[in-house]
């Protein structure tokens, strides 16, 4: 468990860091981290002693999501 929780921890900090640090300098980063989290994922997946990782990791991705959006609601300006 305690590797799951490393990759889902992991996984939200980058969320957290790109979308809220880089989110104006760069419109594209949402996809930029959904395929580096798949691919770090998929990597984590092919071994057997991080394969609870690759779970986190694939966990972050809808919690990311939440992040992401919620950053856009945020800078929403009508």
């Amino acid at each position: 468990m305690g590797k799951f929780f490393l990759g889902l921890a992991i996984g939200v900090a980058v969320s957290c860091v790109a979308y809220v640090g880089g989110f104006g300098f760069y419109p594209g980063i949402f996809a930029v981290v959904v395929c580096g989290k798949l691919i770090g994922a998929t990597i984590l997946l092919s071994s057997t002693r991080w394969r609870a990782a690759a779970g986190g990791v694939y966990l972050s991705l809808p919690v990311g999501a939440l992040i992401f959006f919620g950053v856009c609601a945020a800078n929403f300006k009508i």
